[in-house]
């Protein structure tokens, strides 16, 4: 392990020593810039040094809060300067540094007042790299170099203050991104990596961010105190009609095959876009975000489920059929094909709330195969115990999603917003697992056994809300109305077959289950709400709120014993069969005080009081349980924007949350001996108190950022598991119940630094976390301490559009002490490190390599385990004047592919390897095709990501 971790920081150590030694000697410029009228300071003045001989940006920044500026590690020679802000006539100087005058010092420069639009910031033609207004930060795509088919993703990479992970998510100045909006709309649904993965950089004309407010609260002219992480990207004007797409055909050894392609039309304001996919080498389409932003962010409650499914004891589950989403991204082996379509388009005179249409569809077909190790240990101290189980599972899963959202302007005041969606998924699985249970101290035996277990699920669902918003006379005076229904069926049938030794004391017994169950359900929700504003003064507003919601599921479980005699599933087993009706019905009454004293602090005190009933029937055995909860859950927020580039915030909150019914009811689930479950219908709501502070500052001129995050979470009445272990069996016997008393606090303290002498970026991280947890076992109460370190740091190297390197390393230990049975401490140690190089070679070819090692400390599950280095590497050539590429991809060069996690609490602690796609070698062909306007222009290729 180390030895790569020494090897990645030796290459970052040898470029950029080798390449800092190779610079020239380099001076600066300085100076003061000041308002021609009052002689005061102007604050925040962008500006921009460029070279005159090649027009590339030497430095950007803005000015601080006394109009100082300043720009060092310029090479000699000659250059230009540009300051513009909006209101302002912009400023023009040519200097020059040399041996002779290393620094140019421009002493007082006056600006003068101007009705200047943010178009006249261009400067005849002059792009400023930056831009800094009051909630948005606009970085100007060309000002930055990258390789000639790089996407929005590759420029983000090299901005100030933006960073971008391997899973393409992006925080600025420390803030995550939550949307990634083209020309103002979504692109496919709110998952950011859609648009940044697939929009090239050719057509983009600007990169905002935006700390934005709620859609609702512009419309309302209110200040609801919640903001959006908003990332625009604006499109160049002669790219805003025309079309651009890309074909992807790759083959590969042991019949792997890749396949992609991509079509986008863009006709000023309407948007079409076509992707697609088939390919068996674990690249996914679309994620699980995808379906939750498709849905409204609420999959349940929008009908459209995967599953539906309820156990023996009546728990009812919704999900996926499994953790990965549309992609089956989640490791193992998986055959993908999917399709998407997605349409923008606004029409009407109002420019600022203009009528709007959306719709996107998206399908998938996913084969997967999952291969997992898994082992944990129970920590009964003398009594310890080990559960191994090694599993064997395939999926094939075909998914449907629809959804449309309209918003129609009724006039300058009303709007009306539709949103329906439907959707349809079905699967076929199947499980084959072997298991066993041992003690810790003398390896004997305890229980042994296999299963299998196959479903096929069927469920179709739509859903839709209906929202009507309203602005009155006075300003600030608005009130909405909406209302919202989803229905869902699901249909699912299964085997369920194990058979289990248990070794009691010497004494074996052996059980066998062999079911078949047949399932049908159906979910059916409604609700509807309103909303009123007023304002109380010119910095004072209070709101009031109602809100109305009610679920039933109606769900018949019928489970058959296989019958010997008849050699058929015709036993009826009425301990697991159900026939279950469950309701859920929900008041919720609240008010928001917002006080806004000035235009940068905000206030707000915010509580809402909340009826829920809970009703569950069992119409098989008339066990009924009824429940009704009412509490009151109190929040507060305080947002100051210390000035354009900083700001810090404090936010609680009181969360309280009801058990489900299916935790309620009194019914014992034993399908599997081993795990025995039952509800307890006097179970209360947990509550959860939290505190929330962050504070981010951004320096435009150094590139530089800093941002800190701090948070405290304390538990009451929180719904846990109480368990019995046995060891002598390792029957397992639990119900649900409440216990107080757990709580956490964590601090993480992160940045970025750039030397731009060196051309580096260094991104350093810390963080803290510490919780005491309470939790039940063997009729007893346990408790333990953690503590969770986390060190890391980034390095991004770049020389212009040919090399871009970048390498990750960080450590983590976990620390963990426990307060029962004589528990020694525990500690686990991890560390990571990826590596990312991209060369532009002679002869327009490029060198790729990826490399994430992983290493462990004491993983029991085979010390072959603790280290893992995944690395690939890839040739491409470019023809046809960059348009058509060839590339060739080894994947995973150490033939080492597999995940590992370990997870640790106060009463077990488990750790899993999951086996990946091994090594293979892939050679592929991209083709792009761009055409605006009347003319067709070839440009390099850029693969389709999903």
């Amino acid at each position: 392990m180390t030895k790569s971790v020494y090897l990645s920081f030796f290459l970052l150590f040898f470029l950029s020593t080798t390449l800092s030694f190779a610079q020239q000697k380099s001076g600066s410029v300085k100076g003061r810039i000041i308002d021609a009228k009052t002689k005061k300071p102007v604050d925040f003045v962008s500006f921009a040094v460029k070279n005159v001989k090649d027009s590339t940006v030497a430095a950007m920044g803005a000015t601080t809060t006394e109009g100082n500026f300043t720009a060092k590690g310029l090479a000699f020679g000659q250059y230009k300067f540009y300051a513009a802000l909006i209101g302002y006539k912009p400023i023009i100087k040519a200097f020059e540094v040399n041996a002779a005058k290393p620094m140019a010092d421009f002493n007082t420069i006056e600006m003068e007042e101007s009705a200047i639009t943010l178009n006249d910031v261009l400067i005849k033609g002059e792009l400023l790299p930056m831009i800094i207004k009051k909630d948005t930060i606009e970085f100007s795509a060309d000002a930055f170099k990258t390789q000639a088919d790089a996407n929005v993703e590759d420029v983000l990479k090299v901005m100030p203050g933006m960073e971008v992970d391997k899973d393409g998510n992006i925080t600025f100045n420390g803030k995550k991104i939550d949307r990634v909006l083209v020309e103002g709309k979504d692109f496919f649904g709110k998952d950011p990596k859609t648009a940044t993965q697939n929009l090239p950089k050719e057509i983009v004309s600007k990169i905002q961010v935006i700390e934005k407010k709620t859609d609702d609260a512009i419309f309302k002219g209110i200040d609801d105190g919640k903001r959006e992480n908003v990332l625009n990207i604006t499109l160049k004007e002669d790219k805003k009609k025309g079309y651009f797409g890309n074909i992807v055909a790759g083959k590969g050894n042991s019949g792997l095959y890749d396949a992609s392609t991509s079509i986008n039309r863009f006709n000023g304001k309407q948007q079409l876009s076509i992707i697609g996919l088939a390919n068996n080498i674990n690249k996914t389409s679309f994620s699980y975000s995808d379906l939750s932003d498709f849905l409204g962010g609420d999959v349940f409650s929008s009908g459209m489920v995967s599953s539906i499914m309820v156990d023996a004891g009546g728990n009812m589950s919704v999900g996926l059929n499994g953790d990965d989403g549309f992609g089956g991204g989640g490791g193992g082996i998986n055959d993908n094909k999917g399709i998407g379509l997605n349409y923008n388009d606004e029409w009407g005179k109002n420019k600022k709330f203009p009528n709007k249409i959306s719709f996107s569809y998206m399908f998938n077909r996913n084969y997967g195969i999952r291969q997992s190790l898994t082992s944990r240990l129970n920590l009964l101290g003398a009594d310890s115990y080990f559960n191994d189980k090694n599993n064997d599972a395939t999926t094939t899963s075909n998914r449907h999603r629809f959804t449309m959202r309209l918003d129609l302007a009724l006039d300058s005041t009303a709007k009306i917003q539709f949103t329906p969606n439907f959707g349809f998924s079905g699967s076929d699985a199947e499980s084959n697992s072997v298991f066993s249970s041992y003690l810790q101290n003398t390896l004997a035996n305890i229980n042994k056994g296999n299963s299998t277990n196959t479903s096929n699920n069927k469920t179709p669902g739509f859903g839709g809300r209906l929202a009507y918003n309203k602005r009155l006379s006075k300003k600030g005076r608005s009130f909405s109305l909406s209302a919202n229904g989803n229905r869902s069926d699901s249909s699912v049938d299964g085997l369920n077959f194990s058979n289990i030794t248990i070794n009691n004391n010497g004494v074996p017994t052996t059980t066998i289950l062999n079911q078949l169950i047949d399932q049908a359900g159906d979910v059916t929700g409604y609700g509807f709400g309103a909303d009123y504003s007023e304002p109380l003064s010119k910095k004072l507003s209070l709101s009031g709120f109602y809100n109305y919601s009610k679920r039933e599921d109606v769900v018949e479980r019928m489970v058959y014993d296989y019958n010997t005699a008849s050699t058929r599933y015709d036993l009826i087993n009425p301990g697991l069969s159900r026939n279950l009706e469950n309701f859920n019905e929900s008041h919720t009454t609240g008010l928001r005080l917002n006080y806004n004293p000035t235009d940068k602090l905000t206030l707000g005190l915010s509580a809402d009081q909340k009826f829920v009933a809970l009703k569950g029937n069992n119409l098989m055995n008339n066990v009924n349980v009824t429940n009704d909860y009412n509490f009151l859950q109190p929040n507060f927020f305080l947002s100051y924007k210390i000035n354009k580039t900083s700001s810090l915030s404090l936010y609680g909150n009181r969360y309280v949350s009801t058990p489900n019914i299916s935790q309620l009811q009194p019914i014992t689930d034993n399908s599997n001996p081993l795990q025995i479950t039952t509800g307890n219908p006097n179970l209360k709501p947990s509550k959860q108190n939290s505190v929330n502070f962050s504070y981010n500052r951004f320096n435009p001129t150094s590139g530089s950022s800093i941002s800190f995050n701090g948070s405290y979470y304390g538990y009451e009445d929180q719904i846990m598991n109480n368990s019995v272990l046995d060891p002598k069996t390792g029957i397992q016997t639990t119900f649900y119940d409440n216990i107080s008393g757990s709580y956490s606090y964590s601090g993480r303290l992160s940045g970025s630094i750039r030397a731009k002498t060196l051309g580096l970026t260094f991104s350093p991280s810390i963080s803290l976390n510490y919780s005491h947890n309470i939790s039940f076992l063997n009729n007893g109460v346990v408790s333990s301490n953690a503590t969770s370190y986390n060190a890391g740091l980034g390095i991004n190297y770049a020389i212009g559009s040919d090399l871009q390197l970048f390498n990750r390393i960080s450590y983590n230990k976990r620390d963990l002490s426990y307060n029962y049975n004589n528990l020694p401490d525990n500690s686990f140690t991890s560390v990571y490190n990826t590596l990312s190089l991209n060369a532009a070679l002679p002869y327009d070819l490029r060198f790729t390599l990826q490399s994430n090692l992983t290493y462990n400390s004491n993983i029991a599950l085979g010390t072959n385990n603790n280290t893992i280095h995944m690395a690939n590497v890839s040739f491409e050539k470019l023809f046809m004047k960059k348009a058509l590429s060839l590339k060739a991809t080894v994947s995973d060069v150490f033939n080492n592919s597999r995940n590992t996690s370990r997870f640790a609490n106060e009463i077990y602690v488990t750790e899993s390897v999951n086996l990946g796609m091994r090594r293979y070698f892939l050679l592929g062909l991209t083709y792009r095709l761009r055409k605006f306007g009347a003319s067709a222009v070839a440009a390099p290729p850029s693969v389709m990501r999903f």
